[in-house]
């Protein structure tokens, strides 16, 4: 397999091996942060999560991650057992190219079979959500999906049709009242929408207190709502439910 320079100064940066970590799509690939989100493997960990940040990278990031669009509660997963995984997206294929995007996805979902972890989880915010609902459209056993407001707010692909599509074995959805890029929707159309997937799911609609489209970055919303997603990500058996 050919390696770009860029990728293999990651991946001697990071502690996967090479064989394991890539999911070259000419770009994105997969990456660890050992800085922060130190890397405890697949004996160890609860499993994997791979997280793919909104098509701007919101302002509102992690501030040991500066820019990267890495919201607050992954912290709680990571803490909880979880190895914590980043696509990470600087040039190659365009925002638009949500099918390449989505199979990077499926080639990082791949490299981490390889490497044995016994769970999956992909999460993402706004159109990063859509690459990993789209991601999650085939087969591959996931684990849960977390999508933090998240497309499409327009064009050929539906929210709800993207949603129905996903296998997986649970979901964890948030949307935020005044949040400018996707527009406003409704608690009725969002339980239709999941109404479509009978995926168990935590629905967190515009949870008190938080608005806009980077709330989930809040460390406050870290605070409210982390281990109540930690705890449904857990849990052996869950139900669907509106909140915490």
């Amino acid at each position: 397999m050919m390696y770009f320079s860029r990728l293999m100064a990651l991946l001697s940066f990071c502690s996967f091996a090479p064989n394991y970590v890539a999911a070259e799509f000419g770009e994105p690939t997969l990456f660890s942060h050992p800085a922060f989100y130190h890397k405890q493997g697949p004996e160890e960990a609860k499993g994997a999560l791979v997280w793919s940040a909104g098509a701007n990278i919101e302002a509102r990031a992690h501030p040991t991650l500066t820019d990267m669009g890495i919201p607050h509660f992954l912290d709680w997963i990571y803490g909880s057992g979880w190895d914590v995984l980043f696509m990470e997206r600087v040039g190659g294929i365009q925002h638009s190219d949500r099918q390449q995007h989505a199979e990077a996805i499926r080639n990082a979902v791949q490299g981490l079979r390889k490497a044995e972890y016994s769970k999956i989880v992909l999460g993402g915010q706004s159109s990063g959500g859509l690459y990993s609902m789209l991601a999650a459209q085939q087969p591959l056993d996931i684990h849960a999906l977390i999508l933090t407001a998240s497309g499409p707010s327009n064009g050929p692909i539906s929210f709800a049709e993207a949603l129905s599509k996903v296998k997986a074995n649970r979901l964890i959805v948030a949307h935020f009242p005044n949040d400018q890029v996707i527009g406003k929707r409704s608690l009725g159309e969002i339980q239709a929408a999941l109404s479509t997937n009978l995926t168990p799911t935590l629905n967190l609609f515009e949870p008190e207190g938080f608005e806009g489209h980077g709330a989930a970055f809040l460390s406050s919303f870290s605070k409210s709502f982390g281990k109540c997603i930690v705890d449904f990500l857990d849990a052996s058996i869950v139900r669907s439910k509106e909140g915490c």
